[in-house]
């Protein structure tokens, strides 16, 4: 039986080599194939490039064919340039195809003064017209209940918004457990929120019955996610978290690993750490990293940057001017070193030459030189780091016998 369709554009775009050798040497009919591209989410949907660098046939010798070839016949429109010249050619099927190309797509003599260093870029753009099931647009929400009067109260402070129980029981498992129970809500139809301000609340809850989003900032935005993460509300959680990715920025990355580590969101965490990674000189001097909690900077750290110690992060944090993240974990070292501490800490400080630190290891080293002398990890130590800290805490050791026989 016939059905009605809605049509999906899917794009996919590549970039192929080709060779000034080729345009001279290869004769007519030999192919070049590319290797097969598979489009995700297509239903199948596979192509790939074949090329002619002296021409298909013999009516094309002299020319450059090209033709983009797909398994299964489907509508579909293929533009492909030369990049950097004004060659280029577009063509769409009427029809599922299983080819669209050209066999005089440019000739030699227009191509050879294009070639750098011997190469050209192809750029081919192919859009297939992927026919699917139709989704009629359906009312919001908030229209198709209109005819319901509200009949429970969300509690912000000061502000109440009127809202349908029914509505927060479909949206939200744990607001169905709460109004499903012999509960304190379930008998007064109401509930008080603390931990979210009016804004955050009433747009999360604008969402969930359809109507637009009004204050698109980040704090907002992140807010309604962290609102939707606490109650369960996973439809819209999912939907407004996939926006992330797409938006992340050196501006933005800050406010999200918050929400990415509060959330425990671990493909959107492995995400901003690749972009950190990349972009670390340009987002460290910014005052809202420095504002993070140096244990969520140091775990960033680490995974940014494959680091296994604090010792390590340590030593990345001096070379790349991350002071407060260096004040943090050098604060409980200068407090109280320890046996199992010391011979790393003494290795960093005379490595990254931290005063402070070279003198509380010194200090550490002249209360405890005969057992410290015997660890092997003492010995294997840098022989100037070895040498600098014998040399202090021998002149501490004269100061102390000093003072003693004053």
């Amino acid at each position: 039986m016939a059905s009605i369709n809605d049509v999906d554009c899917i794009k996919d775009f590549n970039v192929f080599l080709f060779f000034e050798t080729d345009i001279r040497k290869k004769g007519v009919g030999a192919p070049k194939l590319h290797p097969l591209r598979a489009i995700p989410d297509s239903d199948g949907i596979e192509w790939w490039l074949e090329c002619y660098a002296g021409g298909r046939n013999e009516a094309a010798k002299g020319h450059f064919s090209v033709f983009v070839y797909v398994k299964k016949a489907v509508k579909l429109r293929v533009t492909i340039s030369i990049d950097g010249s004004s060659v280029k050619k577009s063509a769409t099927s009427e029809h599922p195809a299983q080819r669209i190309g050209w066999d005089h797509f440019a000739s030699h003599d227009e191509l050879l003064p294009l070639f750098q260093q011997g190469k050209l870029r192809l750029l081919v753009q192919v859009v297939f017209y992927v026919p699917i099931p139709v989704m009629p647009d359906v009312a919001p929400l908030h229209e198709l209940c209109a005819h319901v009067p509200t009949d429970f109260e969300i509690v912000v402070g000061s502000d109440r918004l009127q809202v349908h129980r029914s509505v927060l029981s479909l949206m939200s498992p744990v607001f169905h457990a709460m109004l499903t129970s012999n509960t304190v809500e379930a008998k007064s139809n109401s509930v008080k929120i603390v931990d979210f301000d009016i804004k955050v609340v009433e747009a999360a809850i604008d969402i969930c019955y359809g109507r637009d989003l009004k204050d698109h900032s980040v704090g907002t935005y992140l807010g309604i996610l962290r609102f939707n993460d606490k109650y369960s509300i996973t439809a819209v959680l999912t939907e407004l978290e996939g926006c992330l990715p797409f938006n992340l920025s050196v501006d933005t990355f800050c406010a999200f690993v918050q929400y990415a580590t509060d959330c425990s969101r671990d493909a959107l965490f492995k995400k901003l750490v690749e972009f950190f990674a990349v972009n670390q000189s340009k987002i460290t001097p910014l005052p809202q990293f420095i504002n993070l909690p140096p244990t969520l900077v140091v775990h960033v750290l680490k995974s940014s940057f494959d680091l296994e110690t604090d010792f390590d992060v340590l030593r990345h944090a001096s070379k790349n001017g991350i002071k407060f993240i260096v004040n943090h974990l050098e604060k409980p070292l200068l407090e109280s070193l320890t046996s199992e501490t010391i011979c790393p800490t003494i290795r960093y400080a005379w490595k990254c030459s931290r005063v402070a630190l070279k003198k509380a290891c010194a200090k550490f080293v002249s209360e405890n030189r005969d057992e410290i002398m015997k660890t092997s990890g003492f010995l294997k130590l840098p022989a100037a780091a070895i040498g600098g800290v014998l040399k202090l805490a021998h002149g501490l050791s004269e100061k102390d016998e000093e003072e003693v026989s004053k």
